[in-house]
């Protein structure tokens, strides 16, 4: 029986000679500095090239094609070797891993597998050179006072200069439209970082497969708007464990270190409910234009001309990774009165109410607290709204039969069933709630 012919993949080579066998190595040398790899992983039955910098995977007749390409623009002239030949002068990874501070490979030192890592470092190209004084003036402007300018600038320095180590505090920048947080995060923090994401919608950041937590180190999280006390709740999970659950298309979920740094920029003058004692966030005062958005767009423009001159990013790179963090504290915020002036925004009318009425009303029926809003004149609470202000105040609720009338009733978290009956019954007095007063509630975002 006729064998069939040998396929690409596992054709013995052709005679080479020895100048074919330095262009040939030339190339390969090519495709290591691009990134290139092979692949054994989970999710596939074939060894596959991986690219680190584009995490892309290819087909293994990809070589052909790019080899040709590769010999045309550098005017050399050889015969294709086979894949196999050129396969396996290149490193074989099983996985990869976003490491800010490791190595481009590691090998696990009981299992001997190897892991790419997708972090990608910039790499200035000219020596450190000051920075124009439009630099200085575009932060000026952008955030005027000097303390928060300072605290901004550290925070993003020690991106900088400590990828690795996430803080456990995140940037709220309530601004006026225009400012400039678009071009800041395209045109500045991505070339200089690569690793950066801006999304409007929460749901991007916690759709099922989101690898943003895995494969980010700053997101911003532009105008996003949310009224879901489940998302809320997701997010400060998200602001700060340092490590997140993570699941990639046909693979399995795991967890994984996160080094994602947020900055929440809205136009809102309060984007999210914060609790009285909240450490997730630095507010900033609200971002306003020095004269108006028109003047704004006029300097951004002027600025943008020197931004495009050469050198001109990375002499942005050597400022950040030079300015002095010495003081910084990556696990306390700075104290703020703009915090604190959006924690008492964050306490609305119903959550008040609610709070004085437990104060004499222990136990008490979703019905007679509604009839108590409206005893006082006040709108009823939204039904979605209803079991989070429960939950902020330190109560829940369960279904008991008292008396033989059978009901829901609000209680103190920790309360048992025998104490909930005692205050239906009247047997005890009314008790201040045992979590927290109005003024120390836990309140949702």
């Amino acid at each position: 029986m006729t064998q069939p012919a040998p396929t690409l993949a596992t054709a013995n080579p052709p005679a080479l000679s020895d100048a074919e066998k330095k262009t040939i190595s030339l190339y390969v040398e090519n495709l290591k500095s691009r990134g290139f790899c092979k692949l054994d992983d989970s999710a596939s039955n074939q060894t596959k090239l991986y690219n680190r910098n584009s995490q892309a995977s290819f087909h293994t007749c990809f070589l052909e094609n790019d080899f040709d390409r590769w010999c045309y623009a550098n005017n050399k002239n050889a015969t294709y070797p086979s894949s196999r030949y050129i396969m396996k002068t290149l490193r074989h990874v099983v996985g990869h891993k976003f490491d800010p501070r490791g190595e481009e490979y590691s090998t696990a030192p009981n299992t001997h597998l190897t892991y790419v890592n997708t972090y990608r470092r910039y790499k200035p190209s000219s020596d450190s050179v000051p920075v124009s004084p439009l630099w200085n003036e575009f932060w000026e402007r952008f955030i005027a006072n000097p303390v928060q300018r300072h605290q901004a600038l550290q925070w993003l320095a020690h991106l900088f200069q400590k990828p690795w180590e996430r803080p456990s505090w995140h940037l709220m920048w309530p601004s006026s439209p225009g400012m400039g947080k678009g071009y800041l995060f395209g045109n500045i923090l991505h070339p200089l970082l690569t690793h950066t994401e801006v999304i409007n919608s929460y749901s991007r950041l916690m759709d099922k497969f989101s690898t943003m937590l895995e494969t980010s180190l700053i997101v911003l999280l532009d105008d996003c708007k949310t009224t879901s006390d489940s998302t809320q709740t997701k997010l400060k999970s998200i602001l700060s464990e340092e490590r997140q659950h993570v699941e990639r298309k046909t693979y399995q979920g795991s967890m994984v270190n996160c080094y994602t740094r947020f900055i929440l920029a809205s136009n809102e003058v309060r984007p999210l409910y914060l609790d009285s004692d909240e450490r997730r966030w630095l507010v900033f005062d609200r971002l306003v234009h020095r004269v108006d958005r028109t003047e704004t767009q006029e300097f951004i423009t002027r600025f943008d001309a020197w931004l495009q001159s050469p050198g001109a990013l990375d002499s942005i790179y050597h400022w950040f990774v030079t300015y002095d963090i010495a003081d910084f504290n990556h696990k306390n915020p700075p104290e703020s009165d703009a915090l604190k002036e959006m924690v008492a925004m964050s306490i609305n009318v119903h959550e008040e109410f609610t709070a004085n009425y437990m104060l004499d009303h222990a136990v008490f029926t979703r019905k007679q607290l509604l009839e108590a809003f409206d005893e006082d004149g006040l709108s009823k609470p939204k039904d979605s709204h209803l079991p989070n202000i429960m939950l902020v105040l330190g109560y829940t609720k369960a279904q008991y039969q008292i008396d033989g009338n059978r009901a829901t009733y609000y209680y103190p978290i920790g309360w048992t069933k025998e104490q909930v009956e005692q205050q239906v019954q009247g047997l005890c007095k009314p008790c201040a709630r045992p979590v927290q007063d109005i003024n120390n509630a836990n309140f949702p975002f």
